[in-house]
């Protein structure tokens, strides 16, 4: 009997030493726009660099598209997000919003479509705060919001914010806002991606982009599951060590 709970014993330190947790990312590409945007991005539109990050160039109807080639459709998206918002402008021509197409098809093809996460602004009486959604396809093109969340708490909506997105084998989106989740969702309609791709113009900039191509880390569930199936067959196995 010792032997038995001397193996469980080792069993659950096993358990907490590998339990659920992220694996090591796997880097698929990155950028920081330290030199402007490499070789591999696409620009549609007025785009500035001056502050080694990326953002629309300031024009009252300044708006911009940057993409460029990632097929990562399981892994993880991380990148910083700051709401600039420096001149007045109309927004009858461009949207006061920044839209981060994670897993996009071509951006100059019909129908462009995408998972994304959407930033915009909004203000109350007390004063501005952000709103975020997980969008398939374009909003305004008839696309379905799988999620949404406001801040109106955030201390400092002009402040840098760093965003990580996660997306499973099963279509599970999980957005992080400054290392809190924020926003869960299930889609399995968009299985692929051929692009990566930002549309917004001068009162967003998007900086220090990371994109890997690691599965978030084991369920507790699925954990759970093993750690029953593993259990049962060490005893098993003692059981029939002790007959001999």
């Amino acid at each position: 009997m010792r032997t038995v709970f001397g193996f469980l014993f080792v069993f659950l330190l096993c358990s907490l030493a590998f339990g659920p947790r992220q694996v090591a990312a796997d880097l698929v590409w990155s950028e920081d726009f330290d030199d402007g945007p490499g070789g591999e991005w696409t620009e549609v539109g007025d785009t500035d660099y001056a502050n080694e990050n990326c953002r629309g160039k300031p024009g009252e109807r300044a708006c911009a598209i940057i993409y460029r080639p990632s097929s990562v459709s399981v892994g993880s998206w991380s990148f910083d997000i700051r709401y600039v918002r420096e001149f007045v402008r109309d927004f009858r021509y461009v949207p006061n919003e920044v839209s981060v197409r994670f897993m996009s098809s071509d951006p100059e093809g019909v129908p462009w479509i995408s998972h994304a996460l959407q930033i915009s602004p909004a203000t109350t009486a007390t004063g501005g705060y952000l709103l975020y959604k997980i969008v398939r396809n374009p909003e305004d093109a008839g696309g379905d919001v799988l999620a949404d969340y406001d801040d109106p708490e955030l201390s400092n909506m002009h402040g840098v914010h760093h965003f990580k997105i996660t997306r499973d084998g099963a279509g599970g989106i999980t957005v992080l806002l400054n290392g809190t989740v924020i926003m869960q969702a299930t889609d399995t309609e968009i299985t692929t991606s051929e692009y990566f791709a930002v549309f917004f113009g001068a009162d967003f900039s998007i900086d220090n982009i990371v994109v890997d191509d690691t599965p978030p880390g084991i369920s507790l569930e699925l954990l759970a599951v093993a750690a029953g199936v593993f259990a049962i067959v060490l005893i098993t196995l003692v059981a029939l060590k002790r007959r001999r």
